[in-house]
């Protein structure tokens, strides 16, 4: 995108991280560019590049679930998600059914870029989702302690 503008890719990024130094004809220029080829920034490289995490994926697989699982799926949920917001985060969630739909769910999230970080709800000790996930390329922690997994994570790498 930035060959097509003729420009450096700082230019680029001057220009979609709203910093000022450029001319309007290189801006405009730019985001010429940038519509003509179908560009936009990416969220996951945005958060990665400045360490912060803008959204966290949750995958949660139901199965036969009764009322007692599914009430203890909405607390979890409504606690993660409150904790999050409060910081600025989103939850991304996935409900699946099954282990192959749970992993198609993680690969979605790599492959569509809508998450920053996974957290894994549950730790079997046959877990083999952090290799999949980092596979995947994607970063993960478990929520083993609840929505302070996911802050901690968030306030690690944001410096804090």
């Amino acid at each position: 995108m930035a060959a097509r503008a003729r420009v450096s890719k700082s230019a680029v990024s001057f220009v979609f991280n709203g910093r000022r130094g450029l001319s309007a004809a290189t801006t405009a220029r730019i985001i010429r560019a940038a519509d003509e080829l179908g560009w936009r920034p990416s969220a996951r490289a945005r958060a990665l590049a400045g360490n912060s995490v803008r959204s966290v994926g949750l995958v949660i697989r139901r199965g036969d679930a009764g009322p007692t699982r599914d009430a203890e799926i909405a607390g979890f949920l409504e606690g993660l998600g409150t904790a999050l917001a409060a910081v600025g985060v989103a939850l991304v969630v996935r409900v699946v059914s099954s282990r192959s739909h749970e992993r198609e769910a993680y690969a979605a999230f790599a492959r569509e870029s809508h998450v920053d970080v996974v957290l894994i709800e549950g730790s079997p000790e046959d877990d083999d989702r952090p290799v999949l996930l980092t596979q995947l390329g994607l970063r993960f922690v478990r929520a083993d302690q609840g929505p302070e997994a996911a802050l901690l994570f968030h306030c690690r790498h944001k410096g804090e």
